[in-house]
């Protein structure tokens, strides 16, 4: 229910005062929400419900989340633009333009968005005013519903002996005096400040966030910083190696101002470059979303060095670029920490990452405290983290289908795992050179050193305790193994590890650092409460604009580049379509900041040029027409020309076999009616080879005006940045002649005019020679790439291990468990492919069984594989019962487990023993129910005197509201379907005796109350239905009599309504 009719009385002066862009601004919710809010009146004014001389907004949805909240609205008729104010403790402050942007949705739909940071918890509601000529029609004002914010959660390393709030306070609200600077694609490079540059005070104007940032690195500017990003921001003009860094002049003169780096509402993000912070303190980094990073130190986030007290947290971590090593498929580090301490990395968001989170160097000191809790490692490979030296606590985290590693210790580090959540992780746990790390046969403790995922190097201890595991492959702890262990598994969190546990390799015990007088306080969830909250919380706001949901029977095992995914990444665009409240839909102009492809060559490249976004949009809409065509007229098609679009397909292709470093920070190029914004940089390593099937031409676009190149080691030099080079049949190679930056490449037979080929421009297709290496370098493991880095800013000597490291063990355990386990599937047709971590349930079709039987036959097994052989020598197959338990055996006879049927309209479960299961049956934290004759349970079923909901795969639905023949249903976390009242995230709903939710006024237990169309129960809110107004109090119940609120006086007769107001 929308409120209409409100008096605008002004900003307040009462919150702590901010900066934006270097001015001072003292009322602006958008530089700090502090303080008493002042109440304004919801109803002010002679009538309830005024005329509008501009259409009224339609609000969309309104939220509240983590310290923050948001309003939508659809775009309407009329309206120059909006000023949108937030209401809290009785009062309301106008949120930054910046803070209100366009949107067009899939459909094309155009609606705006606000969003209020800085709020500490609370019940706040929004009004948002319509600007006619650029002056407000309050008349035409709506008012939202109250929504509840929370705080963060502020628990870690990163908050002892110090502040890692960076720019806010530990409420929530801006500190006083911040700078705020927002950063959109448009004004990234224009975005200016004055920063104080010396010990009196004088100021330099500089202009580019790396400038503001390398002036703020003197040391002198004081005043807090929080930049905030909006929404999808690609390269910088200025950078350091493709990275913003944020930086002090020294490890004895760190930056400690307070610096927040934070995303605006659910679209940040950090596309193509990475961030890095090296000698500073107090340092916040949340709600972003990093991808496509190609900087040259290559992490999407890095903690570099002397840095204190840093929380990184709400982040989503996707994809980088490949680097120039076998394990950088999936591009180097997500999230690294290096020489750094007192640091909390907390509900961030890993997909498929290869390596998450590198912790600590060799140099480093076990006094550097870390703390990872609440982060969904979300079908990522390894790293969760990889510890050197440090001492680090690991709580409350969701591994989610893990093809490598969870949490590994190495070089006397010390680590306490507790309460995370595994679910096919395939080794939870491992210390290096000890126990899972190197077993290659546990029944005769047969070790293979070479297996050792970790260099080789010696390794520490982990504490363990009340982890839930479910699908892991190894898991040994000290008291089943004193010697070759993973963990030390304690039974309370306070309990010691004796100092004769020590590491096979090393000799280094566990520091209990977790029982000492450094250890903060904090309340651990339990594990399955820990996967709950992370799934509803880790990641960018609401789980950031960019969704993805991964096949986990293919996903858990697999560690190679998700392919959709890559093309996905490489195609996204935001939906943004400007920044700014004074920006309109149609004919109202745009006042705001503009975000378009149009001006935006990373949104150019995106639609255009980028994945599966070309593959679908442009070219393939060729492909289909031309192939009718000639299809049509009986002509065989001869393919004679191969693109290769750096932007749009990396380094992949099955045309060209390209080796060299790719660049997103070397401008753009404009190639036929494409932007291109991705290059090769031809370098004395770069090699470009290719088979010509016969004679043609090479057309070669670069970026400088003129360009160069070695041919089969001729040089050729042309005065355009477009070359064209005559080619024979037959094989070549292009290399350097000078530094170039190649942007497109196309080969045109002779006999075929130019033009884009549909087939070779498009990520998803995959040479087989590149599946080759990538199976080989993925089994290699992780190889030598983390060498490299660490020797930068490490002594050379610690550089080079790394790479035998990750490496050895990979291939020597998936040759061990993986290969063993394999044949076994391979050669007992009885194994199930549905095991945890090696594939998915098998589900066959089965036409009409056979008639049940009673013994007549015997069982036989044969090489692993079992069968049922009748008296007549005849194997059974299909479904069959023997003495009362019944079967199922494929076309050849053999016995399946773990697997699921489909006989006729419904399915069955044949279970580990190859019994056909009924009642209740969990997999993968998937529920089912099969009744008496074993058939699946679908849809709306009263099971055990409790309604639950099954879906079509017979998966019970848990923990959320489900729209049943329109109407909505809750049902709690075990599945069972709710009644009565329900609190859910600070709000209250009800659902009748069928469990369908109520709406609008309703009397309950003797007390009127009104649900809002989306279920919530009105609370200390005024409420107009059918023209009568009622208030409804703090607990929900219809207000009678006399009221003081608002500053005014209210009158309810014995029915509710409103009858008096002065």
């Amino acid at each position: 229910m929308l409120r209409r009719g409100y008096q605008h009385l002004g900003k307040t002066n009462n919150f702590k005062g901010g900066y934006m862009l270097g001015k001072k601004l003292n009322t602006r919710l958008g530089l700090a929400m502090a303080g008493v809010l002042i109440a304004t009146s919801a109803f002010a004014g002679s009538k309830v419900d005024a005329a509008a001389a501009v259409e009224a907004p339609v609000v969309m949805e309104d939220s509240g989340w983590l310290e923050s909240a948001y309003v939508t609205w659809r775009a309407v008729d009329g309206a120059s633009g909006y000023n949108v104010y937030v209401n809290g403790d009785g009062g309301q402050v106008q949120l930054d333009d910046e803070l209100i942007r366009l949107y067009s949705s899939d459909s094309g739909e155009k609606y705006y968005r606000a969003d209020a940071l800085g709020l500490s918890a609370g019940n706040y509601s929004f009004t948002v005013v319509p600007l006619e000529d650029g002056d407000e029609d309050t008349s035409a004002a709506v008012s939202t519903d109250s929504v509840y914010v929370q705080n963060h959660d502020r628990s870690g390393f990163a908050f002892v002996n110090g502040d890692s709030n960076g720019a806010y306070n530990y409420d929530g609200t801006l500190r006083n005096d911040a700078v705020v600077l927002y950063i959109t694609n448009e004004t990234k490079d224009s975005v200016a400040m004055d920063v104080v540059t010396n010990a009196k005070g004088a100021t330099t104007p500089a202009t580019g966030l790396q400038n503001i940032l390398n002036l703020y690195k003197k040391g002198y500017d004081l005043r807090p910083l929080d930049v905030r990003f909006v929404g999808q921001i690609t390269d910088f003009a200025t950078m350091e190696g493709g990275d913003i860094v944020i930086s002090g002049a020294g490890d004895n003169k760190r930056v400690s101002c307070g610096i927040t780096f934070e995303g605006v509402g659910e679209d940040a993000t950090a596309d193509g470059w990475g961030l890095r912070i090296k000698n500073a303190s107090n340092v916040e980094v949340r709600n972003i979303g990093f991808m496509n990073c190609d900087s040259s130190e290559g992490d999407d986030l890095g903690l570099q060095q002397s840095d204190d007290h840093v929380w990184v947290h709400n982040c989503d971590f996707f994809y980088g670029y490949a680097g120039g090593d076998s394990d950088q498929a999936k591009g180097d580090g997500a999230l690294d920490t290096k020489k750094s301490t007192f640091v909390t990395h907390s509900y961030n968001h890993f997909y498929d990452t290869g390596k998450s989170n590198l912790q600590g160097m060799k140099s480093e000191s076990t006094e550097n405290y870390i703390t990872y809790h609440h982060n969904w490692y979300d079908h990522s490979d390894s790293r969760h983290p990889r510890i050197r030296t440090c001492s680090v606590h690991i709580y409350n985290n969701y591994y989610d289908g893990n093809a490598k590693y969870g949490v590994g210790v190495t070089m006397g580090a010390s680590a306490f795992v507790e309460a995370n959540y595994y679910r096919n992780c395939k080794f939870p746990m491992l210390i290096s050179e000890q126990g899972s790390d190197v077993m290659a046969d546990w029944e005769t403790l047969t070790r293979n050193e070479d297996y050792g995922t970790f260099s080789s190097e010696n390794g520490g201890i982990i504490k363990s305790f009340n982890n839930y595991m479910e699908g892991q492959q190894s898991y040994v702890t000290y008291q089943e193994n004193s010697t070759e262990f993973d963990a030390y598994e304690v039974s309370a969190a306070d309990e010691q590890v004796p100092s004769e546990v020590v590491s096979y390799k090393g000799g280094t015990s566990y520091n209990n650092f977790d029982t000492s007088a450094i250890m903060y306080s904090y309340s651990a969830d339990s594990p399955q409460e820990a996967k709950e909250k992370v799934v509803s919380f880790a990641g960018r706001e609401n789980g950031g604009d960019f969704n993805w949901e991964f096949n986990n029977e293919v996903d858990d095992a697999d560690y190679g580049v998700n392919r959709a995914l890559k093309a996905a990444l490489n195609s996204y665009q935001t939906n943004l379509v400007s920044v700014g409240g004074g920006s309109t839909a149609g004919e109202a102009g745009n006042s705001g900041e503009e975000s378009s492809s149009e001006n935006s060559g990373a949104g150019e490249a995106s639609s255009e040029d980028s994945g599966a976004g070309e593959a679908s949009s442009d070219n393939s809409g060729e492909a289909s027409s031309d192939s009718s065509s000639e299809q049509h007229e009986e002509t065989p098609v001869n393919v004679g020309s191969y693109v290769h679009n750096f932007t749009a397909s990396g380094k992949d292709s099955d045309f060209f076999t390209i080796e060299g470093n790719l660049s997103t920070g070397k401008g753009t190029v404009t190639y036929n009616g494409k932007l291109l914004t991705q290059c090769l940089k031809i370098e004395s390593k770069t090699s470009i080879k290719f088979a010509a099937p016969s004679d043609g031409q090479l057309i070669l676009v670069f970026g400088d005006k003129d360009s160069s190149i070695k041919l089969d080691g001729t040089a050729v030099k042309e005065a355009t940045n477009v070359m064209n080079l005559d080619v024979r049949k037959g094989d070549h190679e292009l290399t350097k002649k000078d530094t170039e930056n190649l942007f497109y490449m196309e080969y045109v037979s002779n006999d075929q005019p130019s033009g884009d080929d549909p087939g070779n421009d498009d990520p998803a297709s995959e040479a087989s020679s590149e599946a080759a290496s990538e199976a080989s370098s993925e089994a290699a493991g992780e190889a030598s790439s983390e060498a490299a880095s660490e020797s930068s800013s490490e002594a050379a000597g610690e550089a080079s291990s790394e790479a035998a490291s990750e490496s050895s063990s990979e291939a020597a355990g998936e040759a061990s468990s993986e290969a063993a386990s394999e044949a076994s599937s391979d050669e007992a047709g009885e194994a199930s492919s549905d095991e945890p971590g090696t594939g998915s349930s098998e589900e066959i079709a089965e036409p009409e069984p056979d008639e049940p039987s009673s013994s007549n036959g015997e069982w036989l097994t044969k090489y692993g594989k079992t069968y049922y052989v009748l008296t007549d020598g005849t194997k059974v197959t299909g479904i069959y019962t023997i003495d009362g338990d019944t079967y199922y055996f494929d076309a050849n006879g053999v016995r399946k487990t773990n697997v699921f049927v489909t006989d006729g309209d419904t399915k069955h479960f044949f279970g580990a023993d190859g019994k056909m299961v009924t009642g209740w049956l969990t997999r993968y934290f998937k529920t089912y129910y099969f009744d008496e004759n074993g058939n699946m349970v679908t849809g709306f079923a009263y099971v055990d005197g409790i309604y639950h909901y099954y879906d079509e795969d017979g998966v019970m639905f848990k923990n959320g509201n489900k729209t049943i023949n329109e109407k909505k249903y809750f049902f709690n976390s075990d599945g069972d379907m709710v009644t009565g009242w329900l609190e859910r995230y600070g709000s209250t709903y009800y659902y009748d005796e069928s469990g369908a939710m109520v709406y609008g006024l309703q009397i309950i237990d003797g007390n009127m109350h009104f649900f809002r169309d989306n279920g919530k129960l009105a609370k200390d809110m005024m409420v107009t239905v059918d023209d009568k107004t009622y208030y409804f109090d703090n607990d929900g119940n219809m207000y009678v009599g006399e009221l003081t609120r608002w500053f005014h006086k209210y009158i309810f007769d014995e029915n509710g309504v409103l009858i008096w107001k002065k």
